[in-house]
């Protein structure tokens, strides 16, 4: 059976929501007060920039620690995409030249202050970065860290929220620490990319190389390996209805 936890999912939703604006320990304890009549349980907030996460890869997050007597739980929130279209605009001929004479520098010259849009890119749709994703493991190990200094003498139980880019992180965390959160919430949430899920979790690494004899080095050793298991897989289907096909025709002609 789902442990319950102190913050209900309508409240998890708000906290998500309010997260965007920078998570204040007035708005935690105004959301809980209309919410349950009284004040909450003692917390600590922890945010990603505060820890010096993300300033390279856009990730952003935010936890909070509840704990007292009777509690002892930490909530993940993860932000969703922020993006600057005018600066992303504002000089872009001059940035695809400057591009075009280092290419390897295209985070830098084209998207920088919109990390977000890049890591939707490159990480959501193409899975060929993963700076974003493992800044989220960073902050999550960080997180439990702090948490289990508290040395309270109940267990720690988490809950993971995730809007939108945030959600997609959410999924990605949720597969690379297992059994950690007892429940995720995920709102309008992007999907997961295959390649970034097992590049950046040397778990799956392991499980793909002992399955399928493929050591996976890099992104393109994986785009190989699940290319041509779709093309093996294709041909043996094809062949599977051929075969059918004759059969059947066989047994009408008798």
């Amino acid at each position: 059976m789902e442990k319950e936890g102190l913050l209900s999912n309508t409240m998890r939703a708000r906290i998500t929501s309010i997260e965007y604006d920078g998570i204040k320990k007035e708005d935690i304890e105004k959301l809980y007060i209309q919410e349950y009549g009284e004040l909450p349980p003692n917390f600590d907030i922890i945010k990603s920039k505060d820890l010096n996460i993300g300033k390279d890869s856009g990730f952003n997050a935010t936890a909070i620690h509840f704990y007292d007597e009777e509690i002892n739980e930490v909530y993940f929130i993860n932000r969703g995409t922020e993006a600057d279209i005018g600066k992303l605009r504002d000089g872009l001929f001059n940035k695809l030249k400057d591009y075009r004479m280092e290419p390897e520098k295209l985070k830098e010259i084209v998207f920088n202050g919109n990390e977000d849009i890049y890591t939707d890119i490159y990480t959501v749709l193409i899975g060929e970065d993963q700076f974003s994703s493992e800044d989220n493991v960073v902050f999550t190990n960080k997180v439990i860290d702090r948490a289990n200094k508290k040395h309270s003498d109940l267990e720690l139980t988490y809950f993971l929220d995730g809007h939108s880019l945030g959600g997609s992180e959410a999924q990605n965390i949720m597969v690379f620490t297992k059994d950690l959160f007892t429940n995720v919430n995920v709102y309008n949430d992007a999907p997961m990319n295959i390649y970034n899920t097992i590049m950046v979790n040397d778990h799956l690494k392991k499980k793909v190389q002992k399955e399928y004899g493929i050591a996976v080095e890099d992104i393109n050793d994986l785009k190989k390996w699940i290319l041509m298991t779709f093309v093996q897989f294709s041909i043996k289907n094809t062949a599977i209805i051929a075969i059918k096909s004759l059969i059947t025709e066989t047994k009408m002609t008798f």
